[in-house]
């Protein structure tokens, strides 16, 4: 059995913890959330090192960055027992003690207890609205892209950055700490920079950044030469493949599958309806329908084989945000086969009446999956859509 004393020390979980005299927006960086992508956390450390060799300072606000699992981190691995970035489920919080913060974590229970104590304390904290961004890498080739909840809210902070944007990832999976954020309501983005070992992964993680910070107004003119070069490297990186894209499809795998991507695919890849794209002990796997790879796995740990994503035409964009500002999701519940089921975000869906319903429906009008349960589909409005949560609530 491991000692304690005997375990290479752990590193800090803060990096930076800048603050203004001014009241402000807060943001909030995680880098390392998985121990084999030390990009993020390597930028976030030039970024902190930036405002110290420059003597500078924010204009107004708070930023925040961390260390995410800091012993995966130390060994280089994503995970030591399970998946940090699977572990954000309301029914696991309340085991948490009150003050769980341990300089030496034994596994990723100890980092989710610290993270999520030091996280709901930035909150309280806080003196304007509160901005998560949570930096990743990819085991496959990829150009960086930006993963949101469809509300409107983050959308109108990530519109115009030049790299792709993708809609509903978080509700394909199980405990993501964006889907924690997103259900307390405040902004929330996930970056995935690029190829675990790609240099530039470290740069465009520093860019992007740069660019939040900019755009919740915490930098000051002094930082405008760091803005600027930021925009220029993720529009070289991203800018071919702007758009917004929504997931249509995830096949999830366990350890039991033995599934085993083909050799060539990179993320964004346009791959047709039945093309062979990896194998498992069934035998091939094809691709259900026309569209884009994305997150394709290479990697041995991991639950998420693929996904397949295709681009959302603006019109609908611009559609979808009508429809939630004359509020016609309040309608939905008079629909044959949707019913309300106590929480009034919370809507339950027999497919088997509302099969002729196509889920980008309930996504225009801001709902995400919660689960399925036979033939019933659980849907859930996603709160604070085009408003911030009030200050006391944390």
């Amino acid at each position: 059995m491991e000692i304690l004393e005997e375990r290479e020390a752990v590193v800090d979980r803060v990096i930076m913890d800048l603050r203004s005299d001014k009241p402000g927006p807060t943001l909030l960086v995680i880098g390392g959330i998985h121990g084999n992508e030390p990009s993020g956390v390597f930028a976030l450390e030039q970024i902190a090192e930036h405002f110290k060799e420059h003597n500078l300072s924010l204009d107004r606000g708070r930023l925040i960055a961390f260390r995410g699992n800091r012993r995966a981190l130390s060994e280089k691995t994503r995970f030591i027992k399970r998946d940090l970035n699977r572990m954000w489920l309301w029914d696991f919080k309340h085991q948490c003690p009150i003050d769980p913060t341990t300089p030496e974590p034994d596994d990723e229970y100890d980092e989710y207890c610290d993270l999520q104590f030091r996280i709901h304390k930035a909150i309280k904290e806080r003196t304007g609205p509160i901005c998560f961004l949570d930096l990743h890498t990819t085991s496959a080739e990829s150009a960086p892209f930006i993963m949101i909840g469809d509300t409107l809210r983050n959308r109108d902070l990530v519109q115009g950055i030049p790299v792709p944007i993708v809609l509903g990832v978080e509700e394909e999976l199980d405990g993501p700490l964006l889907s924690y954020i997103n259900e307390l309501g405040h902004l929330s983005v996930g970056f995935e920079a690029g190829k675990h070992d790609a240099p530039e992964a470290i740069d465009a993680h520093a860019a992007l950044t740069w660019v939040i910070a900019h755009r919740l107004g915490l930098i000051n003119d002094e930082t405008q030469t760091p803005i600027d070069q930021s925009l220029i490297k993720l529009a070289e990186l991203g800018a071919h493949l702007k758009n917004f894209y929504e997931v249509r499809y995830r096949h999830g795998i366990d350890s039991s599958d033995d599934f085993s991507m083909r050799l060539g695919f990179k993320n964004f890849q346009v791959v047709r309806k039945k093309e062979v794209i990896a194998d498992d002990k069934k035998g091939p796997i094809q691709m259900p329908e026309n569209g884009r790879i994305f997150m394709p796995l290479y990697q041995k740990k991991g639950n998420d084989g693929f996904f397949q994503i295709r681009r959302i035409a603006p019109f609908w964009l611009v559609f979808s945000r009508k429809l939630r500002m004359w509020k016609a999701y309040k309608s939905i519940g008079l629909l044959p086969g949707v019913r309300k089921e106590g929480n009034p975000l919370l809507l339950k869906v027999n497919t088997s009446v509302a099969r002729w319903y196509p889920r980008q429906i309930f996504h225009l009008l801001g709902y995400r999956k919660i689960r399925m349960s036979g033939a019933f589909l659980y849907i859930k409005k996603r709160p604070f859509d085009f408003e911030e949560p009030p200050l006391q609530s944390f």
